[in-house]
């Protein structure tokens, strides 16, 4: 992935604009320059099952000098305000006119939000990337700033196929999500996998189907289809791709390993990303 900073569809927004400011500094190149802007919610609506009362704010991510990407990370320091979130507690987010038909989620800890959104094909075009609600009445965008941003694009996931390193020495062992098999969980295997899905025509694949033609699916790296099979269901799904999401965005946002892997599966349904497991063939 490529590091630019260090420092699915829903209801129809009604929303009253309110002035847009932009972010302080939160580009370090002359390309991809992000900034936030916020709009009044002036109807109760749903969004993602969620209900947004009147009065909420959309908080939306936007890019400028877009320089290309299939996937985004892009973490934010919030302050205090109060995202709105699902039963579970995940934020409601829906995808931006950059990102549209994307997997978009997010997930929030301490005043510190990380939000990935994570596509089929690369798109450099500007405008938003995604928008989060709070539930504040009045949002200063200035409080909001972008900390640090980072985009997945073809050569990306060619590169990391040819500097992955084996998991274990003893071949046949492999780490659920980590699909490119180079040590981690992150956008970058949820990318692999939504592309994978994305080949055959955006409908499931058997895991024995995804085996039998494992790197027309996935990589040279890749051990077996299993390691995209997040949920364990021997189907692999969007819902797999968003579970890989949802662990990199835990990993990322909390400290403590053991309090990432706790909210992961507290916001999950029967996620696995991170097990070892030992494949034998089949």
């Amino acid at each position: 992935m490529k590091k630019i900073i260090s420092a699915l569809s829903a209801s129809v927004l009604a929303v009253s604009a309110l002035p847009v400011v932009t972010a302080s500094a939160v580009n370090v190149t002359e390309e991809n320059i992000l900034s936030v802007s916020a709009e009044t919610v002036s109807e109760t609506l749903t969004v993602n099952e969620t209900v947004i009362p009147a009065g909420a704010v959309a908080v939306t991510v936007n890019i400028a000098d877009n320089s290309g990407f299939i996937s985004t990370t892009t973490k934010l320091d919030l302050g205090a305000y109060d995202v709105i979130g699902n039963e579970k507690g995940i934020p409601v987010v829906i995808t931006g006119d950059t990102t549209e038909g994307s997997l978009v989620t997010g997930i929030v800890n301490e005043g510190v939000g990380v939000f990935t959104t994570v596509g089929t094909e690369e798109d450099d075009t500007d405008g938003s990337l995604f928008t989060f609600y709070v539930n504040d009445n009045s949002v200063d965008t200035s409080d909001i700033t972008v900390s640090d941003f980072e985009t997945v694009d073809y050569i990306d996931i060619l590169t990391s196929a040819i500097s992955a390193y084996s998991l274990n020495n003893t071949a046949g062992y492999y780490k659920i999500g980590d699909v490119n098999n180079d040590g981690y969980v992150d956008a970058v295997d949820a990318t692999i996998t939504q592309m994978a899905i994305g080949k055959n025509d955006g409908k499931k694949i058997s895991v024995t189907n995804a085996n039998a033609n494992l790197y027309y699916f996935f990589v040279e790296t890749t051990v077996c289809a299993q390691s995209a099979d997040a949920n364990i269901s021997g189907e692999i799904t969007v819902a797999d791709a968003n579970d890989m999401s949802l662990y990199y965005a835990c990993m990322s946002t909390h400290q403590d390993v053991d309090e990432a892997q706790q909210s992961y599966e507290n916001q999950t349904d029967g996620g696995h990303c991170g097990e070892i497991k030992y494949y034998n063939g089949k």
